[in-house]
């Protein structure tokens, strides 16, 4: 059985008609249309999120993130409250790249 996000993806159930969504990407859809397992707005919370904390919680370091704010509108909305370094926020980080676009990062690779 599909779950919500598979339907959305695949644009069926309640989602035949919704209105496309800024995060329905459609490039990801092979990889998850006949998929034995679940998809679920919790990848990054497992991921990247947890295992940070974690490594955190258990070496009293502060992480550099190479984010991009043009990646998300959450990327975009704390970087606007915090700047590049969050060091007042709950969870201090610092993102030395979140104001570059894609094409600055492949500028610098090429360089």
């Amino acid at each position: 059985m599909f779950n919500w996000r598979r339907q959305a993806l695949l644009g069926v159930g309640k989602f035949s008609k919704a209105e496309r969504s800024i995060y329905n990407k459609e490039k990801w859809l092979p990889l998850c249309r006949d998929t034995q397992f679940n998809i679920s707005n919790l990848c990054c919370h497992v991921m990247k999120k947890n295992p940070l904390a974690k490594y955190q919680k258990k070496s009293g370091l502060y992480p550099y993130i190479g984010t991009l704010t043009v990646e998300s509108r959450l990327r975009e909305s704390k970087w606007i409250q915090n700047g590049c370094n969050a060091y007042e926020a709950k969870k201090k980080t610092s993102q030395p790249m979140s104001f570059w676009l894609e094409n600055d990062v492949l500028e610098y690779i090429v360089t």
